[in-house]
């Protein structure tokens, strides 16, 4: 009997066990589903910041050559639909 109470003591302890790990386990993934909202939310600012950083990159460009280039002349609208260094020849 007394090797039957053994056993049934050792099972009891490793469920007791699995339930502790199961338990951390499910506050891991209470954790995890508030961070992920919070990551889809900064997908879509880092979508925003790219679209407006391309709208921009081109104005941005000519200015700052502009600095660096002695013709700053602005290229002429009904030539060239893109801000573009014009060609030479």
């Amino acid at each position: 009997m007394s090797d039957l109470q053994n056993t049934l003591d050792l099972i009891l302890k490793k469920i007791e066990n699995l339930e502790r790990i199961v338990s951390r386990m499910e506050e891991r993934l209470i954790q995890m589903e508030k961070v992920i909202p919070a990551c889809e939310r900064m997908d879509d600012h880092v979508t925003f910041v790219n679209g407006v950083y391309t709208t921009v990159k081109a104005p941005i460009e000519y200015i700052c050559s502009a600095f660096s280039r002695t013709d700053t002349k602005l290229p002429n609208v009904s030539e060239t639909m893109y801000l573009q260094d014009e060609i030479i020849d």
